[in-house]
């Protein structure tokens, strides 16, 4: 009876989370990384994005001009925004990247708005899971995509991906693709155990 018992004490302390539970750690990661981006970005928790929710959405706006003695005389101006998109997900599998990936080129274009003083806006993801497998980091790696506006003349947008990977050691953690290999640096430090 004794045996049996601690049998049934071993299998509940092995049992693994619940299906697309992500872990206590994961939020930790993300809060981190909201309090990270709080001091230059607009953080909002539970966002929802073209009916699609995500764990947070951090925009962050740009504007500069160039004026000769008056404000009035113009050179230049611009707009420059990223919005990015947190989600937690206890792992990334390959089906559930390419869904990501596929949001994040064609739905997250509803975030841009293509003004006239428009210049650039990254469209960034930002993934905390507890397992990344190799399939999905591949895809997050290749993806690159740039979308311009009337042949670039009202600016461009380009998606950024990264994931973060808690089964791995701290410091080889974050998947990024090109265009997000700026944020890998910042996103380890804050995954870091």
């Amino acid at each position: 009876m004794h045996d049996e018992h601690t049998q049934e004490q071993e299998l509940a302390a092995h049992r693994s989370q619940p299906e697309n539970e992500p872990s206590a750690k994961s939020g930790i990661v993300l809060d981190r990384l909201l309090a990270a981006h709080g001091a230059w970005f607009d953080v909002t928790r539970g966002a929802t994005v073209a009916g699609r929710p995500f764990a947070a959405l951090a925009e962050f706006h740009s504007f500069g001009e160039q004026y000769v003695l008056v404000k009035r005389a113009k050179l230049w101006e611009a707009e420059e925004h990223e919005y990015m998109l947190f989600d937690v997900v206890d792992r990334l599998d390959e089906s559930r990247a390419r869904a990501y990936i596929d949001f994040m080129k064609n739905e997250a274009l509803t975030l841009v708005k293509p003004v006239p003083n428009h210049m650039s806006s990254y469209r960034t993801l930002v993934v905390v899971a507890d397992l990344v497998d190799d399939a999905a980091a591949a895809l997050f790696r290749k993806t690159s995509h740039r979308k311009n506006f009337m042949w670039g003349i009202r600016g461009w947008s380009d998606v950024r991906l990264a994931a973060i990977d808690l089964s791995r050691p701290s410091g080889s953690r974050v998947v990024c693709n090109g265009a997000a290999k700026r944020l890998r640096k910042t996103l380890e430090a804050n995954a870091a155990d």
